[in-house]
């Protein structure tokens, strides 16, 4: 707008109009898509030493974007595979952009032909699993190999010590796994020791031998026992990863085991006394939502842990398909009270795009003792994306071209005026914002804050001209600022006091 000379342009939603209606956000419901698909070199040759072969997928996913993007191949047994992921594109952009990485196949795997697949992840939790041959693309990997194909053997086991009292003190043991593998060698041997009476298990993993080689060796871990574990003979088992990825058809079952002594004992899950969450509605149009879920708990001897929630929503949503989405959040110490008896806390992060809808909750306890038990909740988070949660004012000028006026936006408590020099508005760096910024607070120009309107008599400079955004404060938080046309939140130097 012009009048004697001056120019001003009231921002809502976009820099090119005066007064601009509300945009709507839209709910982001598939996964990306698999547009272009590489890998090179096309054959391999795994004989004497383990090969790279570099995956390159181009993907498009709007409006989240894709998260990550995972390129794998797949041995002709179905069994043995190999795979990277890449968490960000190497060209292009989250939208629309190629991802690569590089996956490592193992000597001694299988021969033969190796099949490709593309599993992408948006922002939002989509995913898909890709069989890239049927969108056109080369998906055949040739390995040529002297393959090993045996998986390792359990020669010797020991627990050391075997008897351990925790009655008042978790407790360790040694668990030593003498294992064979003639050609490969092992690569990992994890050891798990599962209680008589409860569900509760102990686990360690070892990388190296600590005697002995890969080929022929002694792989070692040490496991605790805590404090309030359940008393009884307590059962190993082994589980041996060869560096070809051939594993065992199940876990070998030493006869060896742990005596464990406990007095007290704790073998019952935490209960739950209380479960809530706020906001119980949000909008993920604008930008992500934090709910707070407030746990209480009790658990008498051992104490809780853990203490997570869930949120997530499984429904139709057109014209997509299935849609799950799901989020979590894991406190560790309570906010009030004790572990026996207390208050756990933390924020699910619903983000930007998530679908519309009635989410459903739960939350799973775990004790130190390692007790664990899943509360399906009644509690519902309604979801909106396509409703804006920081309304943004629609700013217009009266007739003097020097009043700017806006609507009442029910619940706030103040208003805050920033304008900024229409030069401020170049974008010489294409990070699609303003390379001056969104402007200056005027509020110590403006004698009444919490009305819809401000008079500005100031005169631009010749042929320039001012921009202005007006946003509010409602609970002593700003909002309102909005977004530009790329998603990306409006932000200010310094906000209005």
């Amino acid at each position: 707008m012009r009048h004697r000379g001056i120019a001003r342009v009231a921002l809502a939603v976009s820099f090119a109009s005066a007064v601009s209606a509300r945009a709507l956000a839209q709910c982001d419901t598939t996964p990306p898509a698999l547009t272009a698909f590489t890998f090179s070199p096309a054959s391999i040759d795994t004989t004497l030493a383990s090969q790279s072969v570099m995956c390159s997928m181009t993907l498009t996913d709007s409006p989240a974007g894709t998260a990550s993007a995972t390129c794998a191949f797949t041995a002709p047994d179905f069994v043995h595979r190999a795979s990277c992921t890449a968490t960000t594109p190497s060209s292009g952009t989250v939208t629309s952009g190629t991802w690569s990485c590089t996956v490592i196949v193992p000597r001694y795997s299988p021969s033969g032909v190796w099949t490709a697949s593309v599993t992408p992840i948006d922002a939002v939790g989509n995913s898909a699993s890709i069989n890239p041959a049927m969108s056109g693309f080369s998906s055949m990997l040739t390995v040529t190999s002297d393959p090993d194909t045996v998986a390792p053997a359990l020669s010797t086991f020991t627990l050391m010590p075997a008897t351990v009292t925790v009655s008042g003190s978790s407790q360790t043991t040694t668990c030593n796994m003498g294992l064979t593998d003639a050609k490969s060698g092992v690569n990992i041997a994890q050891c798990q020791l599962a209680a008589p009476n409860s569900s509760q298990t102990v686990s360690c993993v070892s990388v190296a031998p600590s005697s002995g080689s890969r080929n022929s060796g002694t792989f070692s871990c040490t496991l605790t026992i805590p404090r309030y574990a359940d008393a009884g003979s307590w059962t190993p088992s082994v589980l041996a990863i060869d560096m070809a990825g051939n594993v065992p058809t199940s876990a070998y079952m030493p006869a060896a085991s742990l005596t464990v002594n406990s007095s007290p004992e704790d073998i019952t899950a935490p209960s739950l006394t209380n479960f809530g969450f706020a906001p119980t509605a949000i909008s993920t149009g604008s930008g992500p939502n934090t709910v707070t879920c407030t746990i209480a708990v009790a658990d008498s001897l051992a104490g809780v842990d853990t203490a997570s929630c869930t949120l997530s929503i499984s429904a139709f949503v057109p014209p997509a398909s299935f849609v799950t989405q799901s989020q979590t959040c894991t406190a560790t110490a309570p906010v009030s009270g004790t572990r026996n008896s207390g208050t756990f806390q933390c924020g699910v992060v619903i983000p930007r795009y998530s679908t519309s809808g009635s989410w459903t909750s739960s939350t799973t306890l775990t004790d130190l003792a390692g007790n664990s038990a899943s509360y399906p909740q009644s509690n519902l988070l309604n979801v909106d994306c396509n409703a804006n949660a920081a309304a943004e004012t629609t700013d217009r000028f009266a007739a003097d071209k020097q009043t700017l006026t806006w609507d009442t936006v029910a619940g706030a408590t103040q208003y805050d005026v920033y304008r900024g020099p229409l030069t401020n508005l170049v974008d010489a760096n294409a990070d699609h914002l303003p390379d001056g910024g969104y402007g200056t607070c005027q509020n110590s120009r403006d004698p009444v804050i919490t009305d819809t309107s401000f008079l500005d008599t100031d005169v631009p400079a010749a042929a320039q001209g001012f921009f202005y955004l007006v946003a509010y404060k409602t609970g002593g938080v700003e909002k309102g600022l909005g977004a530009n046309s790329f998603g990306t939140p409006r932000t200010v130097a310094a906000t209005c006091p």
